[in-house]
């Protein structure tokens, strides 16, 4: 993204190609310096590309060269064993959790009932809410079940929704976000594998309207790359599971939820945590031997925060939330490693990285970003201490 001639920054549209059938010619950008390309082959997201915009188009001849550059992944694509028959939608919850966002609820709703295979049943979850326009909007789709939480906590709506679903199979996404018509044919055929426990999608930008969100995507991207992965004891690092995946685009088997406990509600959004819950269930997932796949082709669409405070605000509670869990790891699960581990990424990452920011070094994130991560890990074993006092585990 780059500043236009009176100091603003241009929009950046956001455009999906699926490269069996490009387009031949790329739609009108009037206005704008550059378009983010996904390309995608046989459902999976196996490239980016930011390509200029001149004269109002993006040319055709960069478009193409950016597909040949994905031809190495379009090549593994094509020498992956086919996945074996998964489980059908139908025996799926989806589950969506809201808070005080009516219009973004609407439009994630409005994703879900452009689902190629539709799941079972579709759970919103509402956390408490100051209004009632949450349940207005989730009781306008027929198919959708409703349920208020009356304790706030991300954590503790995603359990009142395991509670109340009827599925073999637990989907998460959010009310910021928006899923693609594949998104669960991506996912649930990785269950056919009786290890698999949980499935993290691939989360891309919906758009990119101002400077925050371009940043945010630039220097905290919920995407994961674009190869498959498994994850197990054997070559996954346990306290390292923000590389997995991330809650908004995430399915478990509830099967294993009977070893694995559900989601600590001393963690995530509406503590004083802020975050790290999804990370420190992959953590258990793990712990006691189940498998976590990465697949690409499950495609969920994030709407990330417009403005640098709040976006600054979001970097903060994800420092916090992970050294919130890394207190948990070595309080309650005896994780004594952690107690070199930690302070080694701080000093290696955190300190690093707003060196670098204080420096202005390519490639380095706003000073604000790299700030608001320290300032959040250094509060985050205080904020799991408060956040245990007042909404002790279940």
């Amino acid at each position: 993204m780059r500043a236009t001639t009176r100091g603003r920054y241009s929009p950046v549209p956001v455009v999906l190609v699926d490269i069996e059938q490009p387009q031949a010619e790329p739609a009108r950008a009037e206005g704008c310096e550059e378009v983010l390309f996904f390309f995608s082959f046989r459902g999976t997201i196996v490239g980016q590309a930011h390509l200029p915009v001149i004269d109002g188009r993006v040319p055709v001849s960069d478009l193409k060269d950016a597909l040949l550059e994905c031809g190495p992944a379009v090549h593994r694509q094509l020498l992956s064993p086919p996945l074996r028959q998964g489980p059908e939608s139908a025996l799926a919850t989806v589950v969506v959790c809201t808070r005080d966002r009516p219009e973004l609820l609407r439009q994630c709703l409005d994703s879900l009932t452009m689902l190629r295979h539709p799941p079972g049943e579709i759970i919103v979850v509402d956390s408490a809410p100051s209004n009632e326009a949450g349940y207005r909007v989730a009781t306008g789709f027929p198919a959708v079940r409703y349920f208020r939480a009356e304790t706030p906590g991300l954590n503790v709506a995603r359990n009142l929704g395991i509670r109340h679903s009827r599925g073999e199979y637990v989907a998460f996404t959010d009310d910021d976000a928006q899923v693609h018509a594949g998104w669960l044919e991506g996912m649930l055929p990785e269950f056919a594998h009786p290890m698999t426990a949980l499935v993290c999608g691939i989360t891309l930008p919906a758009r990119i309207d101002t400077k925050a969100q371009w940043l945010f995507e630039q220097h905290s991207t919920f995407g994961r790359g674009y190869s498959r992965r498994e994850f197990s004891l054997e070559n996954a690092n346990l306290f390292g599971t923000g590389a997995f995946g991330a809650g908004v685009n995430m399915c478990i088997r509830k099967a294993v939820l009977d070893g694995t406990g559900l989601f600590d509600e001393v963690l995530d959004g509406g503590t004083p945590t802020e975050s790290g819950g999804d990370q420190e269930f992959f953590y258990r997932v793990l712990a006691r031997g189940h498998r976590i796949v990465y697949q690409p082709g499950a495609l969920v669409w994030h709407r990330h925060r417009s403005t640098m405070e709040e976006a600054t605000g979001v970097l903060r509670g994800y420092g916090t939330g992970v050294f919130a869990w890394w207190t948990k790891a070595v309080i309650v699960d005896r994780e004594y490693s952690l107690l070199v581990k930690a302070p080694l990424w701080f000093a290696r990452h955190h300190m690093v990285l707003l060196l670098k920011s204080l420096l202005r070094l390519p490639g380095a994130p706003p000073l604000a970003f790299a700030a608001a991560e320290v300032s959040g890990a250094l509060r985050g074993p205080l904020a799991y201490g408060r956040s245990r006092w007042f909404h002790p585990a279940p």
